[in-house]
């Protein structure tokens, strides 16, 4: 386990650390220049596995959007939601998407985020607490008076410039605890943004081959092609035949 938190007021500091497993054996023989042979193995601690079956999320927001946090300046709607609430690290994650942006000012992007909460319980010290962004990817936002429905794709992984490092499993145990979570951003300029978020279980990779599949090149492209729709009466019957026009698990168009 290795932390460098991003937020340097989320009370955990500057921390390096790990937690490793192995077991050892050893054998006494007597009457020999050396009576202790030892050797030992690695092993790796997983989650059993979840009683309760996997199951989508969906969630929803319609906030003001305030300039300098004060002036409202109109709304925006967003909906977002998993096929379930668990993934493999390593692996690629989905958030299919519905933004409607009725404000006058072009959005600057929208943003997908896996964050990670951190507790820690040591006997007769502190608790820490804190949160970290593992992974992020951003993506263009919507226009003024516009809407778009999309699927927005992301590493599990932490990209460093020489390879993927992985990431732990949502673990609990006696003295520390981490849990991650999914954001997804909508972002205006100086302006509030409006954003929602699931909580998600990261299950431990199948196979390390997996990594190196994980990469995702190039800049953001709609897997679908799905372009914005200006509001209005219209947009009910153009989200029908793009609907029609792509297969119902590429886009999520929600009109409502």
């Amino acid at each position: 386990m290795s932390q460098q938190p991003t937020d340097p007021g989320n009370g955990l500091g500057s921390m390096e650390s790990s937690i490793t497993y192995k077991v050892r054996a050893t054998i006494r023989i007597d009457r020999s220049p050396k009576p202790y042979v030892e050797n030992s193995c690695p092993f790796s601690v997983q989650q059993p596995p979840r009683e309760s079956p996997m199951r989508p999320l969906e969630r929803s927001s319609c906030d003001k959007v305030r300039a300098f946090r004060v002036f409202s300046i109109g709304l925006c709607m967003l909906t977002a939601s998993l096929d379930h609430d668990e993934v493999i690290a390593g692996d690629i994650v989905t958030v299919f998407t519905s933004v409607k942006n009725q404000t006058p000012k072009d959005m600057t992007g929208v943003s997908v985020q896996l964050v990670e909460d951190l507790a820690m319980d040591v006997p007769f010290r502190t608790q820490k607490r804190g949160s970290i962004i593992l992974c992020r990817r951003d993506f263009p936002g919507v226009r003024s008076g516009r809407q778009a429905s999309r699927a927005l794709s992301m590493n599990l992984a932490i990209e460093t410039p020489w390879c993927f490092e992985p990431i732990n499993p949502t673990m609990t145990c006696s003295f520390v605890k981490w849990q991650y979570r999914l954001v997804v951003k909508c972002d205006f300029r100086l302006c509030s943004s409006v954003e929602v978020e699931f909580p998600v279980t990261v299950m431990y990779p199948r196979s390390t081959t997996r990594m190196a599949m994980a990469r995702l090149s190039g800049p953001f492209s709609s897997p679908v092609g799905v372009e914005d729709i200006p509001l209005g009466h219209r947009s009910m019957q153009q989200l029908s035949r793009l609907s029609r026009q792509f297969p119902e698990s590429s886009v999520l168009s929600d009109t409502h």
